[in-house]
């Protein structure tokens, strides 16, 4: 397993605050999605689809607890549940269309796992839409749970590891079983619940190339940002009504401009609307964009590379 090192991804689990649900890390980032039922899930067990909850700010993310990221995602419940479905349904068919559970599906990772809400529905059970699904993180507490929450008999087809996302398609090679990634299997490499949103630009920039690589040119890419057509209402009724997750703010910290809420706590997020989203794909990460949904909160891009690494 692999731990962050370099100074800037340091600084960021420091500063980082929560984010999918959580999201759906580095994963994670403090827009992670939440689970529409995380409320429940702490009691009742985990929650039946993706993330959305902005982590609390200046906690070191590393030694987040589950217990705080469950408490963070309550507040996410309403004003994301919506999305929560829509990502679940958009990852689904990707993971569909490439053979679903069968034999020969698709390898699903999820870059920023948090508490596994985002690849439960997908992995787990009857209506499983891949043949394996991995998740990781870099809170050890968050793997933890994952790996004591997916049902015994589906051990074998789902797993969870603590390690860094720079280093994506090095750590798959480590630490799975080969016929996880043999050549021929195609791959789904997901990151939800704007956990992007949040990386510092250096390790954003690495996390886009290794998710491509990993991907490749007959798999998808899949990135789920917050819907900056939906930012002012956000910074209304979601951030200002929520300070225990980003702190107190006065106007001066929102930019509708660019998109970004900055508050004295330390929290950052930036919204991205959909044509920066393609943007994004077609110019910073040089992938063909395949399909491009924009859905209440969310906009959810899958991508391929344009050719072979």
């Amino acid at each position: 397993m692999v731990l962050l090192r370099s100074p800037a991804l340091a600084a960021w689990r420091r500063l980082r605050p929560p984010a999918r649900l959580g999201p759906h890390a580095l994963g994670a980032a403090q827009a992670r999605a939440a689970s529409a039922h995380c409320a429940t899930a702490a009691l009742s067990g985990p929650p039946a689809g993706p993330p959305v909850a902005p982590r609390p700010a200046n906690e070191d993310w590393a030694s987040f607890s589950v217990e705080q990221w469950r408490s963070a995602a309550y507040c996410s419940k309403s004003f994301f549940a919506q999305l929560s479905e829509d990502t679940t349904d958009f990852i689904g068919g990707l993971c569909d269309e490439l053979g679903g559970a069968d034999e020969h599906g698709p390898l699903l990772v999820e870059v920023g796992c948090g508490t596994g809400e985002a690849l439960l529905p997908l992995s787990v059970g009857a209506g499983a839409r891949c043949r394996f699904a991995l998740g990781i993180d870099f809170n050890p507490a968050f793997i933890r749970y994952c790996r004591e929450t997916v049902p015994e008999e589906c051990g074998s087809r789902v797993k969870h590891l603590v390690g860094d996302a720079t280093d994506l398609v090095g750590l798959c090679q480590r630490e799975l079983p080969v016929e996880w990634h043999a050549e021929g299997r195609p791959k789904v490499v997901t990151c939800v619940g704007n956990t992007i949103g949040i990386m510092p630009q250096e390790v954003r920039a690495k996390v886009y190339q290794q998710m491509m690589e990993l991907a490749g040119t007959d798999g998808y890419m899949v990135v789920v940002y917050w819907n900056g057509n939906r930012f002012g209402d956000a910074v209304q009724n979601f951030y200002h009504k929520n300070p225990q997750l980003c702190g107190e703010f006065t106007g001066a910290s929102v930019d509708f401009d660019t998109c970004t809420l900055t508050t004295p706590s330390g929290y950052s997020t930036h919204w991205t609307k959909p044509e920066e989203a393609r943007h994004i794909f077609e110019t910073e990460i040089g992938a063909r964009v395949v399909k491009l949904q924009e859905s209440g909160n969310g906009v959810l891009v899958a991508g391929r590379a344009m050719w072979p690494f």
